[in-house]
């Protein structure tokens, strides 16, 4: 599998949390190299914590202990720049 296909699958399996220790296991799996690895590693983490704080708020009993700050800031920052992406201007200039 190449690197493009491989990072297509990764993000559309990780859409749900259902799809994280499958793609997970598509990354340890597949042959490629240290640093795709270590970056489609990172994408499913932030993905992963998000779906964790998502659990939080909606009152489940999560354990959040294993996270590290760099972590969740990242998860944050992704999750910022994708609604400043996706957002129509006049939501975006509300947001600011």
């Amino acid at each position: 599998m190449r690197a493009e296909e491989l990072t297509s699958a990764v993000k559309r399996l990780i859409q749900g949390e259902e799809g994280i220790i499958p793609a997970l296991r598509l990354v340890e799996a597949a042959d490629i190299g240290d640093e795709l690895a270590e970056q489609l590693k990172g994408l499913i983490e932030k993905r992963r914590i998000r779906f964790l704080f998502q659990a939080k708020a909606d009152g489940a009993d999560v354990d959040m202990s294993d996270l590290s700050y760099e972590a969740v800031i990242a998860s944050l920052e992704d999750l910022t720049e994708e609604c400043l992406t996706s957002a129509p201007m006049e939501q975006t200039s509300r947001i600011s």
